[in-house]
């Protein structure tokens, strides 16, 4: 009866955890908006910025990533999340672009 007791306890502590490292570890975190319209603003300032140098996309994209703390893991799932609904972009880039006219504007001083 413990032994029955004991396996039984065994499978469902050992479903908890396969299921938490199967789906817990793996999620990839959705950018918070704010800092992803920051992230989005640098990445265009600094394409714009190097046009005449010879970085690709992806070396800015990456030093942008790093330089706000993200990893391209999630920022690949926030341009998922953000994918799945068109007014969810339609905010964002309003945002986007009030952020990047601010940036200019500052510069500019």
């Amino acid at each position: 009866m413990i032994i029955k007791h004991f396996y039984s306890t065994f499978k469902l502590i050992f479903l908890v955890f396969t299921l938490y490292f199967s789906f817990g570890c793996n999620q990839n975190k959705i950018i918070e908006e704010e800092k992803f319209v920051k992230i989005y603003t640098d990445i265009i300032i600094a394409k714009e910025t190097i046009s005449g140098i010879t970085l690709s996309s992806d070396t800015v994209l990456q030093r942008v990533l790093v330089k706000h703390n993200v990893s391209i893991e999630d920022y690949k799932a926030t341009i998922q999340y953000y994918n799945q609904d068109s007014e969810r972009w339609e905010k964002f880039f309003a945002k986007a672009i009030a952020n990047l006219e601010k940036k200019r504007k500052k510069s500019a001083k």
